[in-house]
């Protein structure tokens, strides 16, 4: 699970919240505006939808002059999940980025 924090216009609100759900976003919480007018969102993405999520927001924010998504760990989280829908976040596949991280150590 990873937590992805996007700040954005107020005017991504709706959409960010609808997102979230088709994603089944084990958490969602709206921020207050920034004093720069700014939204904030963090949702709480399951391993398995994390990289379908971040290529959604980077298409709908794309054409926005200032907006910054953040992908955060996870350590753990409590209550635990249930032990199948565990086995299936630790199967998914690794995120794009991810791997490209990796590429380039080697």
């Amino acid at each position: 699970m990873k937590i992805v924090e996007v700040i954005a216009e107020e005017s991504s609100a709706e959409t960010l919240r609808a997102l979230a759900a088709k994603a089944q976003a084990v958490e969602y919480r709206r921020m207050e505006l920034n004093e720069d007018g700014l939204l904030r969102v963090r949702m709480c993405i399951k391993n398995d939808q994390l990289q379908s999520v971040l290529d959604r927001l980077q298409t709908l924010l794309g054409a926005q002059p200032y907006h910054r998504i953040l992908v955060i760990p996870v350590d753990i989280s409590l209550p635990l999940a249930e032990e199948p829908e565990r086995a299936r976040e630790d199967a998914a596949p690794a995120v794009r980025e991810a791997l490209f991280e990796e590429m380039e150590k080697n």
